[in-house]
C-alpha cells in the first residue's frame, strides 16, 4: 500500500520514465513496478509520456545500464535516473555490478532518483512459491543440503530462511555475483545444483555442476541452465531430481550387466565353447535385450516427468 501511494504521488512524465525504466529488466522489482504502472496507465500512453517528459530527450534515449546486484540507470539529456539499492540510487553511489550492500543495510527500500536527488521511495515484501517451504523440507528429509545465496541483505536472507526452513548458517547474504559464484564453487562444485532466476546468478551457473531456473523468458539464463521448469511452485526440482536417481540407478544396473556379460562371454570365448556363429548371434541379442529391459523399467514412470 505504501508504495503504491508513492507511485500515485509521481507526477505522470516520472511515471512514464520509471515505467520505460522498469519494463526494460527482468528484475523481480522491476517488475513489480512496471505491473503496477501499466494498471495505472496503459504502456502505450507511458511510453508516449516519456517521450515528451523533457522538452529536450526522447525515450529510448542515452544509455540504459542493469547492474546486476544494484539496480538500474539510466543516462538522458536531462539527467541520470536510478532506481536500485539506496546508497547506488543516491548521488555517488556504486557504480560497479560487484558492489555488494553496506554494511548494516537492511536494504528493504528501492529508491527512484534523478542526479542522486529522491524522486520516490518503494518498500516490498518478500512474497514465497506457495509449496517452498514443504517442498525444501522435503529435499532436506531426502539428504540434500539446502543454502540460500542472496546479493540481499544478510538479516533480509535471514527472514526468508526462516520462513523457509532454511538453516541460519546455510543463509549467505550480502553477495556480489562473483562472490556467490564463488561460493558455489566451495560447495563442491561437482555435486551442486544451482537454482536461479536473475541475471546476478549467471556466474554462479557457470561454476556448479548443474544449473536449473524457472525463468524461461530472461534472455541470459536459459541459454546456461541445463534444464528450466514452469509452473507455481518448485515442486518440479524434487521431480528432476527424483528422476535424475532412478537414470543413475538405471544406468548402474546396465554397467553391471554388461561387465558380468562381457566377462562371462570372454571366458567362455577363452574355453573354446563360444564359436563364431553364437558369437554373432549373442552380441545384437546383448544389445536388444538392455534396450529392451531399459525401456520396461521406464516406461511405468514416465507420468512423473509431466506436471
Amino acid at each position: 500500500a505504501e508504495s503504491r501511494r508513492a507511485l500515485a504521488a509521481l507526477p505522470a512524465a516520472e511515471r512514464a520514465l520509471l515505467w520505460t525504466m522498469t519494463a526494460r529488466s527482468n528484475h523481480p522489482v522491476s517488475r513489480s513496478l512496471a505491473e503496477a504502472l501499466a494498471a495505472g496507465g496503459g504502456p502505450a500512453r507511458l511510453e508516449a509520456a516519456a517521450t515528451g517528459a523533457s522538452p529536450a530527450s526522447a525515450s529510448p534515449e542515452g544509455t540504459m545500464e542493469e547492474l546486476p546486484g544494484q539496480g538500474l540507470r539510466w543516462h538522458r539529456a536531462d539527467g541520470e535516473y536510478r532506481l536500485g539499492r539506496p546508497g547506488f540510487a543516491a548521488a555517488g553511489g556504486a557504480a560497479t555490478a560487484s558492489a555488494a550492500p553496506a554494511p548494516g543495510d537492511d536494504s528493504t527500500e528501492t529508491h527512484f532518483t534523478r542526479d542522486g536527488a529522491l524522486i520516490a521511495a518503494f518498500r516490498f515484501e518478500e512474497d514465497y512459491k506457495p509449496d517452498a517451504a514443504a517442498e525444501l523440507a522435503a529435499l532436506a528429509a531426502q539428504g540434500y543440503d539446502l543454502h540460500l545465496l542472496s546479493g540481499d541483505s544478510q538479516a533480509k536472507v535471514d527472514r526468508a530462511a526462516a520462513a523457509l526452513g532454511i538453516a541460519p548458517e546455510q543463509a549467505h547474504g550480502g553477495l556480489t555475483p562473483e562472490a556467490k559464484a564463488a561460493l558455489v564453487r566451495a560447495l563442491d562444485a561437482h555435486d551442486t545444483l544451482m537454482v536461479g532466476d536473475g541475471i546476478n546468478d549467471s556466474p554462479s551457473f557457470e561454476a556448479a555442476l548443474c544449473a536449473a531456473t524457472p525463468a524461461v523468458d530472461r534472455p541470459v539464463l536459459p541459454g546456461k541452465a541445463d534444464f528450466f521448469f514452469l509452473g507455481d511452485g518448485i515442486a518440479a526440482l524434487r521431480r528432476a531430481l527424483a528422476g535424475a536417481r532412478r537414470l543413475r540407478g538405471m544406468l548402474r544396473h546396465n554397467l553391471i550387466f554388461a561387465i558380468v556379460y562381457n566377462a562371462v562371454a570372454v571366458s567362455l570365448s577363452l574355453a573354446g565353447l563360444v564359436d563364431p556363429v553364437v558369437a554373432t548371434v549373442l552380441m545384437p541379442a546383448s544389445s536388444i535385450g538392455i534396450v529392451a529391459y531399459t525401456t520396461w523399467r521406464l516406461s511405468g514412470r514416465r507420468l512423473a516427468w509431466m506436471s
